[in-house]
C-alpha cells in the first residue's frame, strides 16, 4: 500500500515541476522512501529478509527518480554516479566489443547511462532477480538482453563475460562470500563495484528500509573484502573519490 501511494504521489509531484531544475534528486528521493532507521542484526536475520528486492513495485519506485536523472544527464547535469561511469570505464583497456554483464540490474537503466558515455562500445547485458524488474527493463530497453537471476548462483558459464558490473548491489547480499564466488566465475577481465561501501573496522550488517520494504545493508572490511576477490584471481585497479560517506567505485582486473 505504501509502494502504490508513494507512486502516485511522486508522479503528481513530477508532473509539476520543471525538469530543468537540476536540484529535485532530494526531494524526489524523499517522497520515495521513509525515515529509513538503521539496526544491527546478524546473518540469520538478514537470510529472512534476502528476498525483499524481488518485491513488485521497486523497479518502478526506483525509476520515476531515475528518469528525472537520466534527463538531467542529456541536458549536461548528470549525477556524480553517473559521471564516474565514464571515470571508470575509461580505464578499461581493449574495450570494443567486450561482452558486459549488469548484474541487479532492475529496470536496466545503466544500459543507457553506459552507451551515453560509451555509444556501442559494449554489448551489454542485464540480469536481475526480481522479475518485474526485468519485465521493466525489457520495455524500456526492448533492443538489450535482460534476463532473470540470483548473484548468489547464476546460471552462466564460466568466463561468459569480459566485465560485469553491480551497482549497489553487493551490500544487500547476506551470502556475499558465495556472491563475489560465482561474480569471479563469470568473470573473464573486469569487475566494476559500482557504490560500495568498505572501511577499516570490522564487517557489519543493518536493517533498514528502501522504497517502503525492509532491507540489509553490509558494510564491508576492505581487507578481508579484497581478499576473497583476490583468492578468485581479481585485485583492484582502481578506485574513484568518496561520494557518499565511505561510498566509492572500484575496478577489479583478473591477474
Amino acid at each position: 500500500v505504501k509502494q502504490k501511494t508513494a507512486l502516485t504521489i511522486v508522479r503528481n509531484f513530477i508532473k509539476k515541476q520543471n525538469l530543468n531544475n537540476p536540484y529535485l534528486t532530494g526531494p524526489i528521493w524523499k517522497l520515495l522512501n521513509d525515515e529509513n532507521h538503521q539496526i544491527k542484526i546478524d546473518k540469520e536475520e538478514a537470510l529472512k529478509i534476502k528476498d525483499n528486492w524481488s518485491k513488485d513495485l521497486i523497479g518502478e519506485l526506483q525509476r520515476e527518480l531515475v528518469n528525472y536523472q537520466l534527463y538531467q544527464m542529456k541536458l549536461g547535469n548528470a549525477p556524480g554516479l553517473f559521471r564516474i561511469i565514464k571515470d571508470v570505464f575509461n580505464n578499461i583497456n581493449e574495450k570494443p566489443g567486450y561482452k558486459l554483464l549488469d548484474i541487479g540490474c532492475t529496470s536496466g537503466y545503466y544500459f543507457e547511462i553506459i552507451n551515453f558515455y560509451f555509444p556501442t562500445i559494449f554489448k551489454y547485458s542485464g540480469c536481475d532477480y526480481n522479475p518485474e524488474s526485468v519485465k521493466l527493463a525489457k520495455q524500456y530497453y526492448p533492443t538489450a538482453n535482460f534476463f532473470v537471476d540470483d548473484l548468489t548462483k547464476l546460471s552462466i558459464n564460466d568466463n561468459e563475460y569480459d566485465i560485469t558490473f553491480l551497482s549497489g548491489v553487493i551490500e544487500h547480499v547476506p551470502e556475499y562470500i558465495k556472491g563475489l564466488n560465482e561474480l569471479c566465475r563469470v568473470t573473464k577481465k573486469y569487475i566494476v563495484l559500482h557504490r560500495i561501501w568498505l572501511q577499516d573496522g570490522p564487517t557489519t550488517c543493518s536493517k533498514g528500509t528502501q522504497f517502503f520494504v525492509p532491507v540489509i545493508r553490509n558494510h564491508y572490511n576492505k581487507r578481508d573484502f579484497f581478499d576473497i576477490l583476490k583468492k578468485q584471481s581479481f585485485i583492484p585497479i582502481w578506485e574513484s573519490t568518496m561520494y557518499d560517506g565511505n561510498c566509492k567505485t572500484y575496478l577489479l582486473k583478473r591477474i
